[in-house]
C-alpha cells in the first residue's frame, strides 16, 4: 500500500507539470521560464501586449526560482515538455548533454538563420554552449555580454571619509574592513556596527569568494592546466584560498550570519546601514531598472558605491567564472511551434520588445528623462504586478540596450567582461552519477568547517578533505572527465 501511495505521489507530481489541453492555433506557442519579475499569472499588461506585437498566442509559464532545477529534472522524466524552456546548465549541466544525445532537444542553427536575425545579431559564438559539434543547441537568454556579473561593492563615501583607495588583492580588502569597523562611529554614527563585508549564499554567487579564489590562480569549476584539466578543489591554490577566507570570517569581517541567511534576510540588512562592502551584480548597479538598488539608496541616501575590480593572481590574471552561457533557451525536438519560439525570441531580443518586458507600455507605465533614460511611473508592488514587469524579460543584452541601462556603468562592465576565462561544462560520468550527493555533501561540510570553525587544526581536517573528496569518488570523477577532454582534442 505504502508502494502504490508513492508511485501515486510521484505520477501526481508529473502530472501537474503536463500542461492542460488548450485550443493550439497556428500562431500558438507554449515556454516555460523563471519568474524574475512581478507578474504572477497570465493576467497582466505585459503578456497580453506582447501577443498584441507579435500576433501569437502565448502560453507562457513563470515559475518560481526556488526550486526551479528540481522541477525542471521533474518535467524532463515526465516526456512531456513545452515548445521552449529555460534551463540552467549550471545548475545541471550533465542533464543538458544528456538532452542532447537522447536527442531530446534539436539544433537551433537554421531557425535562428530564418526567424531570428535580432538574436543573431546581438549574440556572439562565445555566448552559445560548446557542446563540441559545432551546432547551437541553446541560446544564452539573460544578462549576456559581461560573461561573469557577480561582484564585490564598497563605500566609495566610507573611503572617502578616511582617504583609502579602493583595495585590489585581498589583504588590501582585509585592512579596509578593519579601518572600516575601528571608525564605525564616525561612519556610520554608532560603534556597534558591523561595518564590514555583507553577504548570503543564497543569490548572490559568493562573490568575494570567487575574487579570492581568482586571486590563488583558479575557478570554482574545471580548470585546464596543461594537456589535463583539473577540479578546483585540487588546484594548488585552493588551500590558501580556504584560509584566506577564514581569517576574514574569523577575525569578524564577513557576515557572521552569511552560510544561513537568505537573499530576503541579506536585503534587509543591506538596507539598515550596517555592510561597509558587500556581494552584488553588475546588472542591479542601475537604480533605474533595478528595485533592490532603489531601495537601497532610498534607506541610505548618503551612500555611494564602488565597485572592487576582481583580484588578479601573481601573474597579473584573472579567473572569475564565465556565467553568460549557463542560462539558455532550449526547443524540444518534438516541439509544433518552433518558428514561433523564434519569432518570439527575434522581437524580444529588440530594443523595443526589451523596453517593454522591463518598464510597461511607454507613456502609461514609464517615459524618459532629460537624457533620454526610461523612468518607471510604476510606484507600488500592486501596479507592477497588474503590469508585469521584469517577468518576461527574456534576450535582453545588457550593453545592446543601452537605453534601459545607463553607459554610466559601462566602466565597471567592462572589467567583469575582462576578468572572465571560459568555463567548461562537461558530461556526466558513471562515477559522478553515483557520488555526486556525496561529493558535493563534502564539499559543502568542509568548507563551512574550515571557514568557520575556530577550533579545528586547519592543515589536518584539510588534508583530511582532500583525501575523503577523492576516494569517495573524486579521482575516478576526474580520469572521466580527462578522457573526455582527450577525446575532444
Amino acid at each position: 500500500m505504502k508502494k502504490f501511495l508513492s508511485l501515486l505521489l510521484c505520477a501526481m507530481m508529473l502530472m501537474a507539470l503536463v500542461p492542460a489541453a488548450v485550443a493550439e492555433g497556428d500562431n500558438y506557442v507554449h515556454i516555460i521560464g523563471r519568474n524574475l519579475g512581478y507578474a504572477i499569472d497570465e493576467n497582466n499588461v505585459i503578456l497580453a501586449e506582447l501577443e498584441k506585437r507579435t500576433g501569437l498566442d502565448i502560453d507562457w509559464e513563470l515559475w518560481p526560482t526556488d526550486g526551479y532545477a528540481q522541477q525542471c529534472q521533474l518535467l524532463f522524466a515526465s516526456g512531456e515538455y513545452p515548445d521552449a524552456m529555460e534551463v540552467w546548465w549550471d545548475s545541471f549541466p550533465n542533464q543538458f548533454i544528456e538532452l542532447i544525445e537522447d536527442e531530446v532537444v534539436q539544433p537551433l542553427d537554421g531557425l535562428i538563420a530564418e526567424y531570428a536575425p535580432n538574436v543573431q545579431a546581438t549574440r556572439s559564438a562565445n555566448d552559445y554552449y560548446d557542446y563540441g559539434d559545432g551546432q547551437i543547441w541553446g541560446i544564452p537568454c539573460r544578462v549576456l555580454e559581461d560573461g561573469n556579473t557577480y561582484c564585490v561593492l564598497i563605500r566609495q563615501d566610507w573611503l572617502d571619509k578616511l582617504g583609502l583607495p579602493v583595495p585590489t588583492t585581498s589583504q588590501e580588502y582585509y585592512d579596509t574592513l578593519k579601518a572600516f569597523q575601528a571608525n564605525a562611529e564616525l561612519l556610520t554614527g554608532s560603534a556597534d556596527t558591523f561595518a564590514a563585508h555583507g553577504a548570503c549564499t543564497t543569490y548572490f554567487g559568493n562573490c568575494l569568494v570567487e575574487y579570492i579564489y581568482s586571486e590563488n590562480g583558479f575557478q570554482e569549476s574545471w580548470n585546464e592546466v596543461g594537456d589535463d584539466v583539473v577540479y578546483y578543489i585540487n588546484m594548488p591554490g585552493y588551500k590558501n584560498a580556504l584560509l584566506t577566507l577564514r581569517k576574514f570570517y574569523q577575525d569578524g569581517l564577513i557576515e557572521p550570519e552569511y552560510m544561513l541567511m537568505n537573499r530576503d534576510q541579506f536585503l534587509e540588512k543591506l538596507y539598515t546601514n550596517v555592510y561597509g562592502a558587500f556581494d552584488y551584480t553588475t546588472d542591479l548597479f542601475d537604480p533605474i531598472i533595478s528595485e533592490w538598488t532603489r531601495s537601497y539608496y532610498e534607506a541610505v541616501p548618503e551612500a555611494k558605491l564602488t565597485m572592487i575590480a576582481p583580484f588578479a593572481d601573481e601573474n597579473g590574471e584573472t579567473h572569475l567564472r564565465t556565467v553568460n552561457q549557463t542560462i539558455q533557451c532550449i526547443v524540444f525536438k518534438d516541439a509544433e511551434h518552433s518558428e514561433n519560439v523564434m519569432k518570439l525570441l527575434n522581437y524580444l531580443a529588440t530594443e523595443e520588445g526589451m523596453l517593454l518586458t522591463q518598464f510597461g507600455i511607454e507613456g502609461e507605465h514609464w517615459t524618459r528623462d532629460e537624457n533620454g533614460n526610461p523612468v518607471s511611473l510604476l510606484t507600488t508592488e500592486e501596479e507592477r504586478t497588474a503590469v508585469g514587469t521584469g517577468s518576461y524579460a527574456w534576450m535582453y543584452r545588457l550593453s545592446y540596450f543601452n537605453a534601459a541601462f545607463s553607459d554610466a556603468y559601462d566602466a565597471e562592465r567592462a572589467v567583469m567582461k575582462a576578468s572572465v576565462e571560459k568555463t567548461y561544462t562537461m558530461p556526466t560520468t558513471e562515477s559522478y552519477l553515483d557520488n555526486k550527493a556525496t561529493l558535493k555533501s563534502i564539499e559543502d561540510t568542509y568548507f563551512a568547517e574550515l571557514i568557520c570553525n575556530p577550533d579545528i587544526d586547519f592543515d589536518a581536517t584539510f588534508e583530511k578533505y582532500i583525501k575523503e573528496w577523492n576516494e569517495a569518488g573524486g579521482a575516478e570523477w576526474t580520469e572521466e572527465i580527462n578522457e573526455y577532454w582527450d577525446s575532444r582534442k
